[in-house]
């Protein structure tokens, strides 16, 4: 009775353990999925700039 006890006691340790590396895992690409928008933001803004800027470049003045 106690080796079963003893084996149900090892499952849940592993089970805590691998509940715990998924959760770990699970913020670390929530943080590099925010980094990654923040960057596709960044760009798309800095590309409407230089767009606008170039524009204005090429428009004729009056």
């Amino acid at each position: 009775m106690t080796d079963s006890l003893y084996s149900v006691d090892i499952a849940a340790i592993a089970m805590a353990n691998s509940i715990a590396l998924l959760m770990e895992n699970a913020v670390s690409n929530d943080k590099n999925a925010q980094l990654t928008q923040n960057a596709a933001v960044t760009q798309c803004c800095v590309l409407m700039v230089c767009a606008g800027a170039a524009q204005a470049a090429v428009a004729p003045k009056s």
